[in-house]
């Protein structure tokens, strides 16, 4: 999603939905529309249900993929809290403390999922630790980035510059022959396809895990 135009299309429509929405729920506390407790306290519920998903959901592809950061899962507690108070409140007619409650529950929410989430899984991206890694190892911040069997955009992003698609073993031999500080990434399982063409002191460097994925991938050059 991040690397289309579709997130630029929808953000002018946030400010429009959340006056829409803050102006029905002004009117639901005043009780001037015709939406009684029964169907709010449905969707109280569904938010505790998507809570319930959430727990679940999360701590399994954070079990799968984020080995250290499992407690993520814990977020969706956010929800299921949040919705379990707001249907007590809506028992008691309280319909001040639910939107209390939910405005709480989302600012929560938010902190959480876009303030502290992303920076504990950004730690796991692979294209950030394999541009650090070459540049320690060439020693220098000007490299040349190739990759093999392999391509991400981040890796141009954290690079700064083009990116060489390689697409055969000779193409691979001769990127590391032409460029004294090159680097070229790939998966492991590829490794073995271009043992016959490196260049004697052409080594692994670095692997580390394929971001979200369950491979990994590794990081050939000269030391």
């Amino acid at each position: 999603l991040a690397s289309t135009k579709l997130p630029n299309y929808l953000l002018p429509m946030y400010p429009a939905v959340a006056l829409i929405l803050a102006r029905y729920f002004s009117d639901w506390k005043r009780e001037e529309i015709d939406s009684g407790v029964y169907s709010f306290n449905l969707c109280c519920r569904a938010m505790g249900i998507v809570g319930i998903l959430m727990v679940i959901g999360v701590y399994i592809a954070a079990f799968l993929l984020f080995e250290q950061d499992q407690w993520l899962g814990l977020i969706g507690f956010i929800p299921l809290i949040g919705a379990f108070v707001a249907v007590k409140f809506l028992d008691r007619e309280q319909r001040h403390r639910v939107l209390q409650t939910l405005g709480i529950t989302a600012i929560l929410l938010a902190i959480l999922i876009v303030g502290i989430a992303p920076g504990r899984i950004h730690r796991y991206q692979d294209s950030p630790q394999f541009i650090a890694d070459a540049r320690k190892f060439a020693g220098r911040a000007e490299i040349e980035i190739g990759t093999y069997r392999y391509f991400q955009p981040s890796v141009v992003f954290y690079a700064g510059k083009k990116i060489t698609v390689l697409q055969t073993p000779r193409e691979v031999a001769d990127f590391l022959a032409d460029h004294p500080y090159g680097y070229v990434i790939t998966r492991v399982g590829a490794h073995h396809e271009l043992r016959d063409d490196l260049p004697s002191n052409v080594s692994e460097l670095s692997r580390h895990r394929n971001f979200l994925k369950r491979d990994e991938l590794i990081l050939l050059g000269r030391q």
